[in-house]
């Protein structure tokens, strides 16, 4: 679970995780800034993710794949195939 809230936070995730997660497990992580009246959190979350990764759908399954010009930090070399 997530303890900063911030796009840095967002983009340690996704690097930490090869550089592709399902969006359930990306939410997940960061639900306890996502829950409640807190729609500016939402908001922010949706900038934070939108501003290093895209969203793509397999098999009807959303997945959030990191920009290529942040993968350079991702372990493997940030090979993420789709």
């Amino acid at each position: 679970m997530a303890t900063d809230f911030n796009q840095e936070s967002v983009l340690h995730f996704l690097q930490s995780r090869g550089g592709k997660v399902q969006k359930l497990d990306l939410l997940l992580h960061f639900r306890p800034f996502l829950l409640g009246d807190r729609s500016p959190n939402r908001d922010l979350f949706k900038t934070f993710v939108n501003s290093v990764a895209t969203v793509k759908q397999e098999q009807g399954i959303d997945y959030i794949i990191l920009r290529k010009k942040f993968r350079v930090h991702v372990p493997g070399g940030g090979g993420v195939i789709y």
